[in-house]
């Protein structure tokens, strides 16, 4: 496993399957289209990166940093790949570097 992140925008290669994951993913009073979102992503602060293990996509995250902060808004992982250590490596990705 090797987990990667790669940013976000309308024309990312997986752009479909982000779309279909934050549908299936979050409630609607949680759910904020991936077009905002990369939109946002614009920002210096905001990030809004692809999770991938070797070309594949896994998820997204959605952060927001500053300084040595980071605030964790959305976390997703695909269905498929749930229970296999996915989001704890999400997590160890996130602290290890700015995304």
């Amino acid at each position: 496993m090797k987990l990667t992140a790669e940013p976000i925008a309308e024309n990312y290669r997986f752009w479909e399957k982000v779309n279909a994951l934050a549908k299936e993913a979050f409630p609607p009073e949680e759910y904020m289209a991936p077009a905002k979102l990369a939109e946002m992503a614009k920002a210096d602060n905001f990030d809004f990166p692809a999770l991938t293990d070797k070309g594949s996509f896994v998820g997204f995250m959605v952060v927001l940093t500053y300084e040595s902060l980071a605030y964790l808004f959305f976390l997703a992982i695909d269905s498929s790949c749930r229970s296999k250590g996915y989001g704890n490596r999400s997590f160890s990705l996130l602290s290890g570097r700015r995304l």
